[in-house]
């Protein structure tokens, strides 16, 4: 019954593992300064209730910045790397012969 569980453990730590690996760097990068920008717009709650206003407002629009530009700058990555895609749905795919109206002599 131990080799049993320890199987189970094994496959799904491998899963876990091939899951994390399968994510882009740039998926990485742009999921750490998400959860650190939400944890500095929780930070500056936590200082505006311990009267510090002024910092906690200058914290949130400092966090709010970095999740809007953060988003913004990956949106526009990955709309930059599909834009060949976008001209193509629905069109048939051409073959490398040759093509009518595209004669020289006529």
């Amino acid at each position: 019954m131990s080799k049993r569980s320890d199987r189970k453990a094994r496959r799904k730590e491998k899963k876990a593992q091939h899951k994390w690996d399968a994510l882009s760097m740039t998926k990485k990068i742009t999921w750490v300064c998400l959860v650190n920008g939400v944890l500095w717009v929780w930070c500056s709650y936590v200082l505006a209730f311990l009267d510090k206003t002024d910092i906690a407002q200058s914290l949130s629009i400092t966090a709010i910045t970095e999740i809007i530009g953060v988003v913004l700058v990956y949106c526009a990555k990955a709309l930059l790397e599909k834009r060949d895609d976008f001209g193509a749905v629905g069109a048939p795919k051409q073959e490398n012969g040759p093509q009518e109206g595209n004669d020289e002599n006529g």
